[in-house]
């Protein structure tokens, strides 16, 4: 679609909806029609820790230390101290180019298996 304002020409293209993931850990069943037991992924001290080389932080208000941010992604864990154990990260994907070598790199190195959220 194209907008002229002002006499200036603008291409405006709609918006891609931003897609969440669920980050989670779990073992296979070893019986058919048996469910996976979900393992924990770790405290939110060490899930900090581990998710820095992969350039995930946060944004440096200790109030906001359960989301970071990283290439393309968003990372997000329940608000719970450093020594409390997260059972999933909420992950959206913000720059999709980017993003994606990021994740899959962090779900190799970490055992993380990738549900859809929506």
């Amino acid at each position: 679609m194209l907008v002229v304002c002002c006499g200036w020409r603008y291409s405006v293209r709609p918006m891609a909806k931003a897609r969440s993931i669920l980050l989670v850990r779990y073992e296979e069943p070893t019986e058919e029609g048996e469910l996976p037991e979900f393992l924990p992924l770790g405290t939110a001290g060490e899930l900090r820790d581990s998710l820095a080389p992969y350039n995930c932080r946060p944004d440096g208000d200790p109030a906001s230390r359960t989301t970071l941010y990283g290439p393309g992604v968003t990372l997000s864990f329940p608000m719970v101290g450093d020594e409390e154990v997260v059972q999933q990260i909420l992950l959206t994907i913000v720059e999709e180019s980017i993003a994606w070598p990021v994740i899959m790199r962090l779900c190799r190195a970490m055992q993380w298996r990738m549900m859809d959220a929506g």
